[in-house]
């Protein structure tokens, strides 16, 4: 978990900088579903936590991309969220927080 709670320390970090929801019908019907705003959405990223690791990092599948991915598995309104993380920067600019996935569980 030493792992985890290092890319969550740089993770809350990104988060100060920017926090970008990757907007997917995916990610935008789920957030919407639950009622959450954008904003909403984005304090929960925030407050992510060891408990809510579930996998990774894994290789960005895009070849341009840097950074591994990291999933979490969050219990939101009663119902288990799939939210899927990284830490980005641009050029060589500050380091922002990234989320390519955030939806149910299973969608």
């Amino acid at each position: 978990m030493a792992r985890v709670d290092m890319f969550l320390s740089l993770w809350r970090e990104a988060c100060e900088n920017e926090i970008f929801i990757v907007r997917r019908p995916k990610n935008l019907e789920g957030i919407a579903e639950i009622g959450l705003t954008m904003e909403q959405a984005k304090e929960i990223l925030k407050e992510l936590s060891c408990d809510d690791y579930f996998d990774g990092p894994e290789k960005d599948r895009n070849p341009l991309e840097k950074g591994g991915l990291w999933i979490f598995k969050k219990e939101i309104t009663g119902r288990a969220f799939y939210i899927k993380v990284k830490i980005a920067q641009k050029g060589e600019g500050k380091l922002y927080a990234k989320c390519l996935s955030f939806h149910p569980w299973g969608w």
